[in-house]
């Protein structure tokens, strides 16, 4: 990701310091990239977001995935130039997908805006799953208590009955 201009020769010519943006070939998508961005997207840089990705559907790729888990803020224009990229990319048989996505951008993206855009939120998705691990070894632990005892208030009624039945004369 450190010299986009392999990839996409003249990338790196124009620069934003708000948006940060890398590139990395995805192997095994056809006519795909990764699309890394840092910092947010709004009316004041959305102009050079979409002439650097348009830098790169016109070097071939209509498969774009971004990954979006160092974008803190995305207003309706940057929520548009998604839009815009789809509209150009799909006749060609392309896609775009945004991955991990913080929640916060998230629900700025319209209900059909999110149904038209692939978004994953991987991170959420993930740590649901934690949780959800966490919880059932919570879960398991107590039961692992109780059963610890259970078998101790057992080994206390044994030796009490061993005790009982040496007191026991029986022969």
């Amino acid at each position: 990701m450190d010299n986009n201009n392999a990839l996409i020769p003249g990338f790196d010519t124009d620069k934003d310091d708000s948006l940060t943006i890398s590139l990395r070939k995805a192997e095994g998508v056809a006519r795909g990239m990764f699309i890394y961005l840092s910092g947010y997207i709004d009316t004041y840089n959305s102009s050079f977001f979409q002439k650097q990705i348009q830098k790169v559907i016109d070097a071939g790729f209509i498969n774009l995935i971004f990954n979006c888990s160092s974008l803190n803020y995305v207003s309706s224009t940057g929520i548009g130039s998604f839009t815009v990229f789809l509209k150009v990319v799909k006749p060609k048989g392309g896609d775009v997908i945004l991955l991990e996505i913080h929640p916060k951008v998230y629900e700025v993206f319209p209900d059909g805006t999110r149904e038209q855009l692939f978004l994953y939120n991987l991170k959420d998705d993930l740590y649901q799953k934690e949780q959800q691990e966490r919880e059932e070894a919570a879960k398991l632990k107590e039961e692992y208590r109780i059963f610890k005892e259970k078998e101790k208030a057992y080994q206390e009624k044994i030796a009490q009955l061993e005790e009982d039945l040496k007191d026991c004369d029986v022969e």
